[in-house]
């Protein structure tokens, strides 16, 4: 006969966001993206601070935003990171950066 098993092949830690066709006002740009890690943060509302978090989730760092917008993360290893920046404890935009040698 034929036997069955169940895998568990992924979980849903958290719901970023959902695509639905329209430009929504929680855009969240980087420029220049890819970056060598010093990039400028350009959106349409104010936030208290980012968190950047790796591709593999290991790096998991906060960094205040000056009012200038300018991020420098000297030394960051190249990847592919997820910014996400907080207003009051939430999150209320994120994009992807990719950090170039």
């Amino acid at each position: 006969g034929n036997t069955f098993s169940t895998e568990k092949l992924f979980e849903i830690k958290e719901i970023v966001g959902t695509e639905n066709g329209s430009s929504s006002s929680n855009d969240l740009i980087i420029v220049p993206n890819p970056s060598d890690g010093n990039f400028k943060i350009f959106t349409n509302q104010t936030f208290d601070f980012i968190k950047l978090i790796s591709g593999t989730g290991k790096a998991n760092l906060n960094y205040a935003v000056p009012e200038s917008k300018w991020i420098e993360l000297k030394g960051i290893p190249p990847g592919i990171y997820f910014v996400k920046a907080y207003k009051q404890g939430k999150q209320v935009a994120v994009t992807k950066l990719v950090v170039m040698e």
